[in-house]
């Protein structure tokens, strides 16, 4: 993860879905798989990879594709690079009147539980 502040205008670019070979596919079905019968409590959408960054001179262009959230499950318990999802989503982090911040802790039925974190919200492809 990196964070980098952008002059210019930031443009998100939907190419299309992301196509993963077969062999990655099936390991991603079996992860997916084995994560229902441990009990947890999923459910498979849609999500959005980041498949490449352009600089233009202030300007940054990302190029997204839809993938599910199987891919990105998979991904981050698995520690893939290759063929692996680059998730894209929305943070911030909010200052109350009071100068204090709200910071959220995820729940024991998410993807990474108890880690903390900022607001966030998500892309949804019209």
């Amino acid at each position: 993860m990196f964070i980098r502040k952008i002059d210019g205008n930031v443009e998100i670019i939907y190419d299309k879905e992301y196509i993963m070979p077969g062999y990655v596919t099936e390991k991603v079905q079996a992860h997916w798989e084995e994560l229902l019968k441990s009990g947890r409590n999923f459910t498979r959408g849609t999500v959005f990879t980041i498949s490449n960054i352009e600089s233009i001179g202030k300007d940054l262009k990302v190029h997204i594709q839809s993938t599910d959230y199987a891919h990105y499950l998979y991904t981050i318990h698995n520690n893939i690079e290759k063929y692996g999802c680059r998730v894209i989503y929305v943070s911030i982090l909010v200052e109350t009147i009071d100068s204090s911040f709200i910071i959220g802790e995820m729940a024991c039925n998410t993807a990474l539980p108890n880690r903390l974190q900022c607001c966030k919200g998500f892309l949804q492809q019209r």
